[in-house]
């Protein structure tokens, strides 16, 4: 059997090993927001409280468990989307009246529960998570009252 086809037989006969399977300490979790608090000063660090709803990748957090991550956030003075934040161009500040109304986000952390701002390969209908997404958040016109 040729080296090549040594190869090849290991990559048909075990499809995951061909994968890049996550690096140590490398954890993306959907999180249901319980409550942001924002910071005296923007630009700043938003407290986002909530629950893991899900473990996407990672071994350091369960589902159930209560989270809170310190979200950069501030407004823009020209209003744009934000782009993902890789190692290209960084963290992104997420607007603070965004998060305020975001119920459901994901998270990519390292066990200590920090946020990583790079990619994390895809995951089925929830896509790529790289520091804090929001994945579903209350319409910004309608007051919480209603």
């Amino acid at each position: 059997m040729t080296p090549r086809t040594a190869l090849l037989t290991l990559v048909l006969l075990f499809p995951a090993a061909a994968t890049q399977a996550a690096e140590p300490g490398d954890n993306a979790v959907i999180v249901g927001v319980t409550n942001v608090t924002l910071p005296d000063t923007l630009p700043g660090l938003c407290q986002v409280h909530g629950v893991i709803g899900d473990v996407l990748d990672g071994k350091a957090f369960h589902q159930g468990q209560p989270i809170s991550l310190q979200v950069p956030c501030g407004s823009y003075a020209n209003p744009r989307p934000l782009l993902p934040a890789v190692q290209a161009h960084g963290p992104q500040l997420l607007d603070p009246k965004l998060l305020q109304g975001v119920r459901l986000g994901s998270a990519h952390l390292d066990d200590a529960g920090h946020l990583l701002w790079a990619p994390t390969q895809p995951f089925s209908h929830w896509g790529t998570v790289w520091g804090f997404r929001v994945l579903e958040a209350a319409p910004l016109n309608q007051s919480r009252s209603s």
